[in-house]
C-alpha cells in the first residue's frame, strides 16, 4: 500500500538488535559484548540458546532459540517466568511455568553483567529517583514498586535507543542531497523516497550517518538498508 511516486524509489533503514546492543554497552557482560564486537559477529539468540541449555551452537533446536530470543529481547522490559510462560504459549512452544523460572534463572547465569546492571539501575533509582538516557534525559519514579523499577531499567535502554534515533534523524536530515527526503520513522526504521537514479547513494549515506556512535558507544550500530518501489519490497 505505501508505494513511492513515479520515478522514484523508497529506501527503508533499521538497525539490527539496536536494544541489545545498548544492553551489551550497560552491562558490558563480556558474552554479549563478545557476540557484537568480534570480527565475526554471532546470532546472539542461538549463542543465548547454547549457553542456556549447555549445547553446541549447531545443535540448538528452532524451539530453543525461540525461548531464548523471547528472553534477550524481554529481559529489558522486566520479563517474568509467567510472562515469558505465556508469550510461548501462543507459538506453540510446549513449556511449563517452572521451566520458563529456569530459563530465566539460566539466562542470568550466562549474562552475569545484565544482572549487575539492572541491580545497579534498581540501586539509583531507589538513590536519587531519577535514572538517566546516554544523551542525558532524566525520567524520574520513586523506586518503591516492582513496576516503577522495571520502568527505570527499561528507560536506560529505550530510552538511549530514541536518543540515538533522534539524533541521527536529525543529522540524516541535514545529509540528504536534493532530491531526497525522509517520509518516515516507524520504531527504529527510517524511510527515505528519493529519485530512483539517486537510491543507492541515499542507500549508503542512511548506513553511514546511522551507525555512527557517539563518543564513549563501545558496541557497533549495524544498519541493514533495502531498495524498492514499495515498503512491503523493502522488507
Amino acid at each position: 500500500m505505501f508505494i513511492a511516486d513515479p520515478g522514484n524509489s523508497l529506501v527503508v533503514a533499521d538497525w539490527s538488535q539496536m536494544e541489545m546492543r545498548i544492553l551489551a554497552h550497560y552491562s558490558q557482560d563480556p558474552l554479549l559484548l563478545d557476540a557484537y564486537t568480534s570480527a565475526d559477529e554471532k546470532d546472539l539468540h542461538t549463542l543465548t540458546a547454547s549457553r542456556m541449555f549447555s549445547k553446541a551452537e549447531t545443535d540448538v533446536t528452532k524451539s530453543e532459540r525461540s525461548i531464548a530470543k523471547m528472553i534477550n529481547f524481554g529481559i529489558v522490559y522486566g520479563m517474568t517466568p509467567i510472562g515469558l510462560y505465556n508469550r510461548s504459549k501462543p507459538q506453540g512452544i510446549e513449556v511449563t511455568e517452572d521451566q520458563c523460572e529456569r530459563f530465566i534463572d539460566d539466562y542470568f547465569r550466562t549474562y552475569a553483567g545484565v544482572k549487575r546492571f539492572l541491580k545497579d539501575v534498581e540501586w539509583v533509582i531507589r538513590e536519587r529517583g531519577h535514572v538517566r538516557s546516554l544523551f542525558g534525559r532524566r525520567r524520574r519514579v520513586s523506586g518503591r514498586t516492582k513496576r516503577q523499577i522495571r520502568q527505570a531499567q527499561n528507560f536506560v535502554v529505550q530510552g538511549t535507543a530514541n536518543d540515538l534515533a533522534k539524533d541521527a534523524l536529525a543529522r540524516l536530515h541535514s545529509a540528504l542531497p536534493s532530491g531526497a527526503k525522509l517520509i518516515a520513522m516507524i520504531h527504529d526504521e527510517f524511510i527515505c523516497e528519493c529519485r530512483a537514479d539517486q537510491s543507492e547513494e541515499v542507500r549508503q549515506l542512511m548506513i553511514d550517518v546511522m551507525q555512527k556512535s557517539p563518543d564513549g558507544f563501545i558496541v557497533p550500530l549495524k544498519v541493514n538498508a533495502h531498495i524498492g518501489q514499495s515498503w512491503g519490497d523493502c522488507k
